[in-house]
């Protein structure tokens, strides 16, 4: 349990605090004001507004600490002397074990871009600058938000301008 507690105990308190720091922001923002003026409960204002859109910034930081566990699992197995892949890791290192440093290493980059993906796959729905559409194929499609990156069912990347909604501005006189 102590290499448990090792490991998330940090990670909990930099997540509450960034939440808490997001839902402090989002807070004083004029859609609150907006949505207070139309008359919207105190809890319906937290609750469907100020809560959803604080917890975009908290899941990518999530998808953040869960690559820092995975590289901080490693020195937490050597310490409290666990058996894994950090353990083996390290002893692959010692004795010069260049392949099976290679798969490990090879196996935990997969582990957090697959990570990563997932952060965006979650994150894109909540978040409301981006757009989920069916393309032509029927295949369902993501467009990113800042950018510039479409992921459809067959799990290809292309990196294309940006598809982003972006507000209409008004032209200047």
């Amino acid at each position: 349990i102590f290499p448990a507690i090792a490991i998330a105990l940090p990670k909990i308190a930099m997540t509450a605090k960034f939440l808490a720091t997001s839902i402090r922001s989002e807070l004083h923002k004029d859609y609150v004001r907006t949505a207070y003026a139309k008359g919207n409960t105190r809890n319906g204002v937290f609750y469907g507004h100020v809560l959803k859109n604080s917890l975009v910034p908290v899941i990518t930081f999530m998808g953040i600490i869960v690559a820092e566990i995975v590289a901080g699992s490693i020195i937490v197995e050597k310490v409290f002397s666990v058996p894994g892949i950090g353990t083996l890791l390290i002893t692959a290192i010692t004795n010069r074990d260049y392949p099976v440093v290679e798969a490990v290493v090879l196996l935990i980059a997969f582990f957090i871009i697959a990570i990563n993906f997932v952060v965006d796959m979650i994150a894109a729905p909540i978040d409301g600058k981006c757009s989920s559409v069916l393309d032509d194929d029927g295949a369902f499609e993501i467009i990113a938000a800042e950018g510039d990156a479409i992921m459809n069912s067959g799990m290809n990347i292309m990196i294309r301008n940006s598809f982003c909604r972006q507000p209409e501005i008004p032209p200047r006189c």
